[in-house]
């Protein structure tokens, strides 16, 4: 993985500076703010792998998968792990917001 980001980065800083900037804006840049929510997140999505990975609800498939089903496993709960982010940051956003609306005094 290094030694292909290493090679891709390489090519990236021989393109002439016009066509590097569509480059990044093409397949650099639409990455940064998923990756940076799951950054921001980590110890979140720590705790509910451990649980999940390693704790009782996966019992049923513990070693057990194929190499394709888990895969397929990891895909499915990569995205599961992002929606749990994106869902708890819009309870967040909404808790912050109720507060707001809450705090403010009311006007005779």
């Amino acid at each position: 993985m290094v030694v292909c980001e290493a090679l891709c980065g390489l090519e990236i800083a021989t393109i002439a500076p016009a066509r590097r900037d569509d480059i990044l804006r093409v397949f650099v840049f639409p990455w940064r703010m998923p990756l940076a929510r799951l950054g921001r997140a980590s110890l979140l999505i720590y705790w509910i792998h451990v649980e999940l990975v390693y704790g009782y609800a996966s019992w049923l498939w513990r070693h057990r998968l194929p190499l394709w089903g888990t895969a397929i496993a990891f895909v499915a709960f990569s995205a599961l792990m992002y929606a749990a982010v994106v869902l708890r940051d819009e309870v967040a956003s909404r808790r912050r917001q109720g507060t707001r609306a809450v705090a403010r005094p009311a006007t005779a």
